[in-house]
C-alpha cells in the first residue's frame, strides 16, 4: 500500500535525472523541490504531496506541480510592500505556477491509489516536465519576458501569480525594471483593480507607497 515516504522516493527516481541533467538540485532538507540558480535568480520545480483521511480502502493521495522563477531584484523590492513574513523572502517567487493552471484546470491535482496510478502521474509529469515546464522555464527567466507575462494584459487574473494584489505590486516593479513605457497606464490600471477587490482596501496603500518609490527611483 503506498504511503508518502514510498510516493516520494518513487518520484525522486522518476524525476531526478531529468531535472538533475538541466542543472536543477534538490535542495537541501527540501524533499522534491529543486532549483536552478542563475544570475540574479533561481528557477525552481516543487512537487507537494497531500493525502486524504484514511478510508475502508485505504488513503488517496495528490501529487501537485508546481515550478516558477524569482527575479532577486524584482522580490527584493516587493517584499517590503506586501504581507511576506521576512522569514521567507529568500523563497519568494516572481512567477509561480502549476501543471493544473498550464492545462487551464486551475485546482487539478493526480491522484493517487496504487501504484499504477503513480507510475502513470509519474510518466505525466516527466511528460509535462520535458514539453512544457522546462520550455516555458527556459524561455521566461528575464524580466522583459516576465513583463509580457504579466502586465501585457492587466485586467485579466494571472496564472502566474497566485495572489491577484500581489499581482499589482509585481507588476508595477517589473514595468519599471524593465522600462515598459506604458507604465503610468499599467500604474492606474492596477490602481482600479485594487479598488475592486475586497482585500485591496488593505493593499492599497502599500500600493500607494510603492509608486512613490518607483517614480523617485532611476533604474540605472
Amino acid at each position: 500500500m503506498l504511503n508518502k515516504l514510498n510516493i516520494e522516493d518513487i518520484l525522486i527516481q522518476k524525476i531526478n535525472l531529468e531535472l538533475e541533467n538541466e542543472g536543477f538540485q534538490m535542495r537541501e532538507n527540501h524533499k522534491l523541490h529543486y532549483r536552478k540558480n542563475f544570475e540574479g535568480g533561481f528557477q525552481s520545480f516543487l512537487f507537494t504531496i497531500s493525502s486524504s483521511p484514511k478510508t475502508q480502502v485505504g488513503k488517496y493521495f495528490w501529487i501537485e506541480l508546481s515550478f516558477g522563477v524569482r527575479i532577486n531584484i524584482v522580490e527584493q523590492i516587493a517584499n517590503q510592500y506586501t504581507h511576506i513574513l521576512k522569514d521567507y523572502y529568500a523563497d519568494t517567487h516572481t512567477i509561480l505556477t502549476s501543471y493544473g493552471r498550464m492545462v487551464d484546470q486551475q485546482y487539478f491535482r493526480f491522484k493517487v491509489h496504487t501504484q499504477e496510478e503513480l507510475e502513470t502521474a509519474c510518466y505525466q509529469m516527466r511528460h509535462f516536465l520535458k514539453n512544457t515546464g522546462l520550455p516555458f522555464l527556459q524561455k521566461n527567466s528575464d524580466l522583459q519576458s516576465i513583463d509580457k507575462l504579466i502586465n501585457d494584459y492587466p485586467e485579466k487574473p494571472s496564472k502566474f501569480i497566485y495572489n491577484q494584489s500581489y499581482r499589482c505590486i509585481k507588476g508595477v516593479i517589473i514595468a519599471k525594471l524593465n522600462q515598459n513605457p506604458h507604465f503610468n497606464t499599467l500604474t492606474k490600471a492596477y490602481e482600479f483593480i485594487l479598488e475592486q477587490q475586497s482585500q485591496g482596501k488593505d493593499m492599497m496603500p502599500r500600493y500607494l507607497k510603492l509608486l512613490e518609490h518607483l517614480r523617485l527611483w532611476s533604474v540605472n
